[in-house]
């Protein structure tokens, strides 16, 4: 694991490799915090199919992508490692907060027997909501 960003790999596979059969909770929101909602939603989905081409180039943010590839390795190649160690979590968006192109999203997850509560922040680029931190 790289130490571009302390726990950052372990909190992409933990918190976006999810479980397909998890209800929508993005209709819950409307406008931009929808929006926010669907792209985490669509960046579990990929994770879960194992996408990492996919997430690096359509759904993490330059600034994450270039923080993953920092360390001499390709961002597919570690996200692919993150999602392929990660176990099976069930997310529903709780909360989203906007402000202008950026967004956080609170993010709760069930992982065996424990709730875990995430804190994922999002970046407007090139017209779509993008994950820059975990």
């Amino acid at each position: 694991m790289r130490t571009w960003a302390p726990g950052s790999l372990l909190a992409l596979g933990a918190a976006l490799a999810g479980c397909g059969a998890t209800p929508s909770s993005a209709g819950d929101f409307e406008g931009d915090q929808k929006a926010v909602a669907d792209a985490i939603e669509e960046i579990q989905s990929a994770a879960q199919r194992r996408e990492a081409d996919r997430l690096c180039r359509d759904l993490l943010s330059r600034r994450l992508r270039d923080g993953i590839a920092a360390g001499g390795t390709s961002c597919d190649s570690e996200v692919g490692k993150a999602t392929e160690d990660a176990d099976a979590y069930e997310l529903e968006v709780q909360k989203v907060n906007v402000t202008g192109t950026t967004a956080s999203a609170t993010v709760k997850g069930e992982a065996g027997d424990r709730d875990v509560t995430r804190t994922v922040r999002l970046v407007k680029e090139d017209g779509r909501w993008r994950v820059d931190a975990f």
